[in-house]
């Protein structure tokens, strides 16, 4: 990423409603709201989130990939939005006390774990996109933006203590999906404007998602991706 310029927008009118669960605090790593992509790298680094979230025994990050349709500006709202969601695979869980559970096939949001060499959220949510969707945000021609407030779902006593970390990226135009067969068995764009909260089949985690993508401002000034 030493070779790109990322542009940034901040949020306009949500300083998140970005709560979860519910009737908790809005979670952000530290007071200081993010300004730049460089703010992003730094605040959503890897040793501030251990330091911020102690108990956590992982981190998944994931993009919300949103396309704005045919005709639509920079001031419409995200019910003229496309959102990019993945087919999960059935798989089989193991829970912290050696349970297993059965989990179906689900739509899902591109995420998953930190590789080792990876130092921040954000480069672990880009190269999950890719590897899940083949798309490369750096691609000149979708005009990439990145909502420079993420979303931050702390998820503590459940069958694993993690967070997630979910970035809010926009494009101009559906690029081209090959879905990785490996954990994926197909991909949807969903039409904002029909609503969000009835999708299904979901995890809890993505339904609360969507709902509060529903429930908040998302489109707002940010940065564009550019090599």
């Amino acid at each position: 990423m030493s070779n790109t310029r990322i542009a940034t927008r901040h949020y306009m009118s949500a300083r998140p409603t970005t709560k979860w669960p519910p009737n908790k605090k809005s979670h952000q790593p530290t007071s200081q709201a993010p300004l730049t992509v460089s703010d992003l790298m730094r605040i959503y680094g890897y040793n501030n989130m251990y330091t911020e979230y102690p108990w956590a025994e992982t981190f998944r990050a994931g993009i919300i990939l949103l396309c704005r349709t045919p005709g639509s500006d920079d001031k419409v709202d995200y019910q003229s939005l496309k959102l990019l969601m993945v087919w999960q695979k059935a798989e089989i869980c193991t829970a912290k006390d050696g349970s297993t559970k059965a989990l179906p096939a689900r739509l899902g949001f591109p995420k998953g774990r930190r590789d080792d060499n990876e130092s921040n959220a954000l480069q672990t949510a880009l190269r999950e996109l890719k590897e899940e969707t083949c798309i490369d945000i750096y691609d000149t021609q979708l005009h990439a933006r990145i909502v420079v407030q993420p979303i931050i779902i702390p998820r503590k006593g459940c069958n694993i203590d993690e967070v997630l970390v979910y970035f809010i990226i926009y494009i101009d135009h559906e690029p081209m999906v090959r879905i990785c067969d490996r954990e994926l068995s197909g991909y949807e764009w969903i039409n904002a404007s029909t609503g969000l909260r009835g999708l299904y089949p979901t995890t809890l985690p993505t339904a609360e998602l969507l709902k509060l993508i529903e429930s908040i401002h998302l489109w707002a000034p940010m940065d564009t991706v550019q090599p």
